[in-house]
Protein backbone atom coordinates (compact mmCIF):
# COMPACT_ATOMS: atom_id res chain seq x y z
CA UNK A 1 0.00 0.00 0.00
CA UNK A 2 1.23 3.43 -0.99
CA UNK A 3 1.42 6.27 1.39
CA UNK A 4 -0.60 9.39 0.85
CA UNK A 5 2.52 11.20 -0.27
CA UNK A 6 3.28 8.57 -2.94
CA UNK A 7 -0.33 8.61 -4.17
CA UNK A 8 -0.31 12.42 -4.46
CA UNK A 9 3.01 12.30 -6.36
CA UNK A 10 1.62 9.67 -8.77
CA UNK A 11 -1.55 11.71 -9.37
CA UNK A 12 0.51 14.85 -9.96
CA UNK A 13 2.66 13.08 -12.52
CA UNK A 14 -0.46 11.80 -14.33
CA UNK A 15 -1.90 15.31 -14.37
CA UNK A 16 1.43 16.65 -15.59
CA UNK A 17 1.56 14.05 -18.36
CA UNK A 18 -2.00 14.87 -19.45
CA UNK A 19 -1.28 18.58 -19.36
CA UNK A 20 1.92 18.05 -21.34
CA UNK A 21 0.01 15.99 -23.90
CA UNK A 22 -2.58 18.80 -24.24
CA UNK A 23 0.15 21.38 -24.70
CA UNK A 24 1.87 19.26 -27.35
CA UNK A 25 -1.42 18.78 -29.17
CA UNK A 26 -2.12 22.53 -29.04
CA UNK A 27 1.40 23.28 -30.30
CA UNK A 28 1.04 20.82 -33.18
CA UNK A 29 -2.34 22.32 -34.06
CA UNK A 30 -0.86 25.85 -34.05
CA UNK A 31 2.05 24.77 -36.25
CA UNK A 32 -0.37 23.19 -38.71
CA UNK A 33 -2.48 26.36 -38.75
CA UNK A 34 0.61 28.45 -39.49
CA UNK A 35 1.70 26.11 -42.27
CA UNK A 36 -1.73 26.27 -43.88
CA UNK A 37 -1.73 30.06 -43.60
CA UNK A 38 1.77 30.32 -45.09
CA UNK A 39 0.77 27.99 -47.92
CA UNK A 40 -2.30 30.14 -48.67
CA UNK A 41 -0.17 33.30 -48.53
CA UNK A 42 2.33 31.88 -51.02
CA UNK A 43 -0.46 30.62 -53.29
CA UNK A 44 -2.16 34.03 -53.38
CA UNK A 45 1.08 35.97 -53.90
CA UNK A 46 2.05 33.59 -56.70
CA UNK A 47 -1.27 33.88 -58.48
CA UNK A 48 -1.66 35.68 -61.78
CA UNK A 49 -4.51 37.82 -60.46
CA UNK A 50 -2.46 39.08 -57.48
CA UNK A 51 0.40 40.04 -59.80
CA UNK A 52 -2.15 41.69 -62.11
CA UNK A 53 -3.46 43.84 -59.25
CA UNK A 54 0.11 44.86 -58.40
CA UNK A 55 0.86 45.72 -62.04
CA UNK A 56 -2.35 47.72 -62.38
CA UNK A 57 -1.56 49.66 -59.21
CA UNK A 58 1.89 50.46 -60.57
CA UNK A 59 0.81 51.53 -64.05
CA UNK A 60 -2.54 53.18 -63.32
CA UNK A 61 -1.72 55.05 -60.12
CA UNK A 62 2.04 55.33 -59.68
CA UNK A 63 2.73 56.12 -63.35
CA UNK A 64 -0.61 58.00 -63.62
CA UNK A 65 -1.79 56.14 -66.74
CA UNK A 66 -5.37 56.07 -65.46
CA UNK A 67 -5.34 59.85 -64.89
CA UNK A 68 -4.04 60.44 -68.41
CA UNK A 69 -6.74 58.21 -69.89
CA UNK A 70 -9.23 60.14 -67.76
CA UNK A 71 -8.68 63.13 -70.01
CA UNK A 72 -10.64 61.24 -72.67
CA UNK A 73 -14.35 61.52 -71.84
CA UNK A 74 -15.91 58.24 -70.65
CA UNK A 75 -12.75 56.25 -71.44
CA UNK A 76 -11.01 57.10 -68.15
CA UNK A 77 -14.01 56.16 -66.03
CA UNK A 78 -14.44 52.90 -67.92
CA UNK A 79 -10.74 52.07 -67.56
CA UNK A 80 -10.94 52.93 -63.87
CA UNK A 81 -13.79 50.48 -63.27
CA UNK A 82 -12.21 47.74 -65.38
CA UNK A 83 -8.85 48.20 -63.65
CA UNK A 84 -10.54 47.57 -60.30
CA UNK A 85 -12.01 44.20 -61.25
CA UNK A 86 -8.88 42.09 -60.54
CA UNK A 87 -8.66 43.61 -57.03
CA UNK A 88 -12.30 42.68 -56.41
CA UNK A 89 -11.59 39.15 -57.64
CA UNK A 90 -8.58 38.73 -55.34
CA UNK A 91 -10.44 40.16 -52.33
CA UNK A 92 -13.56 38.06 -52.83
CA UNK A 93 -12.31 34.75 -54.23
CA UNK A 94 -8.71 34.40 -53.05
CA UNK A 95 -8.54 36.25 -49.73
CA UNK A 96 -12.24 35.46 -49.16
CA UNK A 97 -13.04 38.49 -47.05
CA UNK A 98 -16.34 40.34 -47.40
CA UNK A 99 -15.10 43.42 -45.47
CA UNK A 100 -12.02 43.61 -47.72
CA UNK A 101 -14.22 43.24 -50.80
CA UNK A 102 -16.44 46.09 -49.58
CA UNK A 103 -13.40 48.33 -49.00
CA UNK A 104 -12.00 47.57 -52.47
CA UNK A 105 -15.40 48.16 -54.08
CA UNK A 106 -15.76 51.47 -52.22
CA UNK A 107 -12.33 52.66 -53.41
CA UNK A 108 -13.17 51.76 -57.01
CA UNK A 109 -16.55 53.49 -56.93
CA UNK A 110 -15.12 56.65 -55.36
CA UNK A 111 -12.45 56.69 -58.09
CA UNK A 112 -15.19 56.41 -60.73
CA UNK A 113 -17.27 59.15 -59.10
CA UNK A 114 -14.31 61.52 -58.90
CA UNK A 115 -13.48 60.88 -62.54
CA UNK A 116 -17.03 61.82 -63.56
CA UNK A 117 -16.82 65.36 -62.20
CA UNK A 118 -16.87 67.63 -65.27
CA UNK A 119 -14.62 70.40 -66.55
CA UNK A 120 -11.30 68.69 -65.71
CA UNK A 121 -11.93 68.99 -61.96
CA UNK A 122 -12.56 65.25 -61.84
CA UNK A 123 -9.38 64.57 -63.80
CA UNK A 124 -7.33 66.52 -61.24
CA UNK A 125 -9.02 64.71 -58.34
CA UNK A 126 -8.54 61.37 -60.11
CA UNK A 127 -4.87 62.22 -60.50
CA UNK A 128 -4.61 62.67 -56.71
CA UNK A 129 -6.80 59.73 -55.67
CA UNK A 130 -4.91 56.44 -55.96
CA UNK A 131 -7.54 53.76 -55.53
CA UNK A 132 -5.50 50.93 -57.04
CA UNK A 133 -2.50 51.57 -54.77
CA UNK A 134 -4.87 51.75 -51.80
CA UNK A 135 -6.54 48.48 -52.83
CA UNK A 136 -3.17 46.76 -53.23
CA UNK A 137 -2.11 47.98 -49.77
CA UNK A 138 -5.31 46.57 -48.25
CA UNK A 139 -4.95 43.24 -50.06
CA UNK A 140 -1.29 42.93 -49.03
CA UNK A 141 -2.30 43.70 -45.46
CA UNK A 142 -4.80 40.85 -45.48
CA UNK A 143 -2.44 38.42 -47.21
CA UNK A 144 0.47 39.29 -44.89
CA UNK A 145 -1.83 39.09 -41.85
CA UNK A 146 -1.32 42.73 -40.84
CA UNK A 147 -3.55 42.95 -37.76
CA UNK A 148 -3.84 46.76 -37.94
CA UNK A 149 -5.17 46.78 -41.52
CA UNK A 150 -7.42 43.75 -40.96
CA UNK A 151 -8.87 45.26 -37.79
CA UNK A 152 -9.49 48.64 -39.41
CA UNK A 153 -11.20 47.13 -42.48
CA UNK A 154 -13.30 44.75 -40.36
CA UNK A 155 -14.41 47.58 -38.02
CA UNK A 156 -15.49 49.72 -41.00
CA UNK A 157 -17.33 46.98 -42.92
CA UNK A 158 -20.87 48.12 -42.11
CA UNK A 159 -19.97 51.74 -42.82
CA UNK A 160 -18.45 50.66 -46.15
CA UNK A 161 -21.67 48.89 -47.17
CA UNK A 162 -23.70 52.05 -46.46
CA UNK A 163 -21.09 54.24 -48.18
CA UNK A 164 -21.17 52.02 -51.29
CA UNK A 165 -24.92 52.57 -51.62
CA UNK A 166 -24.43 56.33 -51.21
CA UNK A 167 -21.60 56.46 -53.76
CA UNK A 168 -23.67 54.48 -56.28
CA UNK A 169 -26.51 56.96 -55.76
CA UNK A 170 -24.04 59.82 -56.29
CA UNK A 171 -22.77 58.18 -59.50
CA UNK A 172 -26.32 57.86 -60.83
CA UNK A 173 -27.00 61.48 -59.83
CA UNK A 174 -23.78 62.59 -61.50
CA UNK A 175 -24.78 60.77 -64.68
CA UNK A 176 -28.09 62.64 -64.83
CA UNK A 177 -26.37 65.92 -63.97
CA UNK A 178 -23.87 65.39 -66.79
CA UNK A 179 -26.68 64.53 -69.17
CA UNK A 180 -28.49 67.73 -68.23
CA UNK A 181 -25.31 69.85 -68.53
CA UNK A 182 -24.46 68.54 -71.98
CA UNK A 183 -28.06 68.77 -73.17
CA UNK A 184 -28.22 72.37 -71.96
CA UNK A 185 -24.86 73.28 -73.50
CA UNK A 186 -25.38 71.61 -76.86
CA UNK A 187 -29.10 72.25 -77.43
CA UNK A 188 -28.47 75.85 -78.63
CA UNK A 189 -25.85 74.54 -81.06
CA UNK A 190 -28.16 71.89 -82.50
CA UNK A 191 -31.00 74.42 -82.74
CA UNK A 192 -28.85 76.57 -85.06
CA UNK A 193 -28.47 73.79 -87.60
Amino acid sequence: MKSRREQARDEASVISAKEMQRQQHALAKEQHRRQVKQSKRERIKGSRSYRCVDTIATWCDRYKLEALLGLLPSVGDSVSLIAGLPALYVALFQVRSIPLTLAVMFNNLVDCLLGMIPFFVGDVLDFLHQSNVSNMRLIKGFVDDDREIIGKVNRQAVWMAVAIVLVIAAIVGMFFLLKWIFTTLFSPITALQ
